[in-house]
């Protein structure tokens, strides 16, 4: 399960504000906390910017149903990013740790 979160650490430091590791390897007990190993799976497959559940299915051989069913959970939960495309579906993307997760959760601990 470990691997997983560090698959995930290692996904989120590709964005340009990082999230670098630790000598006491915190930021996977924080990652551990906030994401199901299932969710840290479909986040670490997610691209840097939105894009429809048709092409993050494909990519990940998933069920297209079912898997937007969890992405859509993952961004009420403030793990990723949604938006409605030019089409009207909704499209999701992986966020960056700062300006992102943080903030997100931030903003789930104030409602």
């Amino acid at each position: 399960m470990t691997e997983m979160y560090e698959r995930l650490r290692e996904r989120l430091d590709e964005f340009p504000n990082g999230f670098p590791r630790t000598e006491s390897h915190i930021e996977l007990e924080v990652l551990g906390h906030l994401f199901t190993p299932e969710e840290a799976e479909t986040a670490v497959s997610l691209a840097l910017s939105p894009e429809p559940v048709s092409a993050i299915a494909q990519r990940m051989c998933r069920d297209e149903s079912k898997l937007g069913e969890q992405l859509y959970g993952m961004s009420k939960k403030g793990l990723i990013w949604r938006r409605k495309g030019p089409d009207g579906q909704y499209q999701y993307g992986l966020v960056p740790w700062a300006f992102g997760i943080w903030e997100f959760q931030l903003k789930h601990l104030t409602k």
